[in-house]
């Protein structure tokens, strides 16, 4: 296996650690979802470096939607990461949590620590 790929395998762990499960994941109060189903997808820049980052939402609840990873200059496209409770604004997904804003269809957060360790890099998502 090449670095690179090896690269990209690690990276997957992380995220995968980084969306797991977590205290904020089970919310009770509904939201309509339907407008958050779809590719969003913007560019995250770090000390210079800029890379293409997607979430893909599949709506499966009014209050809940499974979420797909895009990262393709590492070989991302399409990686589950789980799925989301969705509330108001709020999209939680285990010990991550993100803003969803309809109006201006802007998905907002933290790129999660787990991947990107010791930075807080933030994202802004359209379509």
């Amino acid at each position: 296996m090449g670095r690179r790929k090896r690269v990209a395998v690690i990276f997957a762990v992380f995220v995968v650690a980084a969306f797991g499960p977590g205290p904020d994941s089970k919310l009770h109060a509904q939201a309509d979802t339907e407008g958050l189903e779809g590719v969003w997808a913007g560019t995250i820049t770090h000390n210079g470096q800029a890379t293409t980052f997607g979430l893909r939402f599949e709506v499966v609840h009014e209050d809940s939607a499974r979420v797909h990873l895009y990262m393709p200059e590492i070989g991302f496209r399409d990686v589950f990461a789980g799925t989301a409770h969705v509330s108001d604004s709020r999209i939680v997904l285990g010990s991550w949590m993100g803003e969803w804003d309809p109006n201006d269809e802007r998905v907002r957060g933290l790129v999660p620590a787990a991947v990107l360790p010791a930075y807080e890099v933030p994202f802004e998502l359209s379509r």
